[in-house]
């Protein structure tokens, strides 16, 4: 357990909504607006075989290297869970190729 997790009596408090992406994704950048605000990304999944996926949130370019708000890469079949992070919008860009791509957030 991670300094600031909440436990709420009975478990984990429950989510009102959640948004799932499933598909490609290729090396033009795909800007995925979610309708609401995170609380948490259960799961970000590179199902690619060969390529980095290059991850950012927000306003924030998949080009921005890093640093404060920086990119995240995902390296081919890794996978990010629990990330907590508030978020409205993702976005998803491969340097070279293309592949699935899978995320779920709460």
């Amino acid at each position: 357990m991670a300094t600031g997790d909440k436990f709420y009596l009975g478990g984990q408090k429950a989510f009102q909504n959640y948004f799932s992406y499933n598909s490609s994704v290729g090396t033009t950048e795909v800007n995925v607006p979610l309708n609401f605000t995170t609380s948490c990304i259960k799961f970000i999944s590179n199902d690619d075989e060969m390529n980095d996926l290059i991850v950012s949130f927000g306003t924030v370019a998949t080009t921005a290297s890093t640093g404060l708000n920086g990119v995240i890469t995902l390296k081919p079949g890794e996978v990010i869970n629990e990330l907590n992070i508030a978020i409205s919008r993702i976005n998803f860009k491969r340097t070279t190729g293309s592949g699935k791509v899978r995320f779920l957030g709460v």
